[in-house]
């Protein structure tokens, strides 16, 4: 594809050579070409660069093993956005929790924002992940039950920062 471009170029270059003021065109529009390019590079790219770096970043798939252990260690904020997750399946839910329980006793807050399984969202992100609405709801209902026997083995001044809230929308 390259080669066919410069091929297309050059032949106009060619037929271009006929025109009064080559020479003098020739440089001038290569000049603000460069021009352009180097702003494009070394201005606007890195611009686009950073403001993608303070986004929201959607993982395809997140390591379970990894997230958890960075929970472990966390001192501020823990946040779970999801429809439901396996990661609170038994798979990953031990290793989680007690992440989580040292996190809160490090007075990390921990906030978990599961989709309501009575919604229109859910079913709606049951349609986009091709699943029927019984699974989404069945799938955040056993989330909700994990999460309600963990926040029970709790001591109080843990449970405080563990905060799980369902949302009816979904998220943007």
């Amino acid at each position: 594809m390259l080669a066919l471009l410069a091929g297309c170029a050059g032949v106009l270059l060619w037929f271009a050579t006929r025109m009064e003021n080559y020479g003098e065109n020739l440089a001038l529009n290569l000049g603000t070409d460069l021009v352009g390019v180097a702003i494009t590079v070394f201005v606007i790219g890195p611009l686009i660069s950073r403001a993608q770096e303070g986004r929201v970043r959607e993982h395809t798939r997140l390591d379970y093993e990894w997230f958890s252990a960075q929970v472990y260690g966390s001192t501020s904020n823990v946040k779970v956005l999801d429809t439901f997750s396996n990661l609170f399946g038994p798979q990953y839910s031990d290793r989680l929790f007690r992440g989580v329980k040292a996190a809160t006793a490090h007075g990390a807050r921990v906030q978990i924002l599961l989709l309501d399984p009575d919604s229109l969202a859910a079913i709606l992100r049951g349609r986009e992940l091709g699943e029927q609405r019984d699974d989404i709801r069945r799938d955040i209902l056993r989330n909700l039950r994990t999460l309600s026997q963990f926040a029970r083995r709790l001591d109080d001044n843990s449970r405080q920062f563990l905060e799980v809230r369902l949302c009816s929308t979904s998220p943007g």
